[in-house]
């Protein structure tokens, strides 16, 4: 099974557009989306994908009721951090952040080698991160919305191999 993971599009619509164009050719099966979506109309074009999409909220998301009504609208989720997903063989685990950097990546540390998840997934720093810590495999997608720290990235995840693509977006 693969999983396009984005987070952090903060309501840039060029790379939202780009997002949509890669899960198109790519064609994983769902999108994992780790918080900081902004507005709705930001979510819907990213379901324009054709592809199911399973959302968190992040510390910038205001219009909660909106984005939940768009979500289930349109046969997608969006849910409170974190988030326990068991999606093929995996057991993963989905949070945004929060604070300083360094307070996310020790608690994403943390969760890790608790041996609990076979995947942890996170966003918030706008900074790409994988890493194998024991059996957990962890990934930061960076952000999609690019700018702040580098410039904009997502990933494909293959959960049967556990393997990450790092795509420029």
């Amino acid at each position: 099974m693969r999983v396009a993971v984005v987070s952090d599009t903060h309501d840039n619509l060029v790379n939202v557009r780009k997002v949509v164009e890669v899960v198109k050719e790519r064609d994983p099966e769902l999108i994992v989306h780790l918080g900081d979506i902004i507005s709705p109309f930001t979510l819907q074009e990213l379901m324009k994908a054709g592809k199911r999409v399973i959302a968190l909220y992040g510390n910038n998301d205001g219009e909660r009721l909106k984005l939940r009504e768009v979500a289930e609208k349109g046969g997608s989720e969006i849910h409170e951090p974190p988030l326990i997903l068991e999606l093929g063989k995996r057991r993963i685990l989905a949070i945004h952040g929060w604070g300083p950097p360094t307070r996310t990546r020790a608690l994403v540390r943390s969760l890790a080698l608790s041996g609990d998840y076979d995947v942890v997934l996170y966003g918030h720093t706008h900074q790409w991160h994988l890493e194998k810590i024991g059996k957990t495999t962890v990934l930061n997608p960076g952000s999609a919305y690019g700018l702040l720290f580098s410039e904009p990235t997502m990933a494909i995840l293959d959960l049967d191999l556990l393997s990450v693509e790092k795509i420029k977006i």
